[in-house]
């Protein structure tokens, strides 16, 4: 594997200038991409495991 940083400088020096507040705003800003790749995790978590029932409940809610 080669180094990430050969290219470039790493992601984190690149974003050190946004403060912990405005990173976790973004981590938690819903984008549909994330939305998506966050109802089927890799790893079956508490809060997966939630929004895939939440999902279905309102999948079947708007069938009928």
């Amino acid at each position: 594997m080669k180094p990430v940083f050969e290219s470039g400088p790493p992601p984190s020096r690149v974003r050190s200038h946004l403060s912990v507040s405005e990173k976790l705003n973004r981590l938690l800003k819903p984008r549909p991409n994330a939305r998506i790749a966050y109802r089927e995790p890799s790893r079956p978590t508490v809060a997966g495991v939630v929004s895939q029932l939440r999902g279905q409940e309102i999948a079947s809610l708007a069938k009928v």
